[in-house]
């Protein structure tokens, strides 16, 4: 049982990095059309890999690093991949992208905050508010 709901979790955890990393719901070339239940799935997951005690104390850790400007192996290591990431989705689907005019290390650290959050017990609620706005 055990194994099972392991493998589950980390089933999840692809799927929900392979949606992102191509951006299978925002590709124009994909007819997929994102249903509400599985936006509601996607949320779900998020919520319960930022679940686990190990993420939130590194996003904790990148976020007080942050705060106290101290430079870390750590932060420098999530802002070079979230800039890659965010790059390669962004140009992916649209080559003339604004990603380039933000700032992208304030983006990524908006986002760390955002799943810091996420954790709370009005975690859900407060991530649909903050995508709603």
């Amino acid at each position: 049982m055990y194994q099972t709901r392991l493998s589950t979790v980390h089933e999840k955890a692809e799927n929900l990095f392979k949606i992102r990393s191509n951006n299978y719901y925002r590709h124009p070339n994909n007819r997929y059309i994102c249903k509400f239940e599985d936006s509601i799935n996607t949320i779900y997951t998020l919520q319960y890999l930022l679940n686990n005690s190990f993420i939130q104390n590194i996003i904790l850790t990148i976020l007080d690093n942050d705060s106290k400007n101290i430079k870390s192996k750590l932060n420098t290591q999530y802002i070079r991949r979230f800039k890659y990431i965010y790059m390669k989705t962004q140009n992916y689907y649209n080559t003339i992208s604004t990603g380039t005019n933000l700032h992208i290390k304030e983006l990524a650290i908006i986002n760390l905050y955002v799943m810091s959050k996420i954790q709370a017990q009005t975690g859900i609620y407060w991530l649909v508010k903050y995508l709603y706005l």
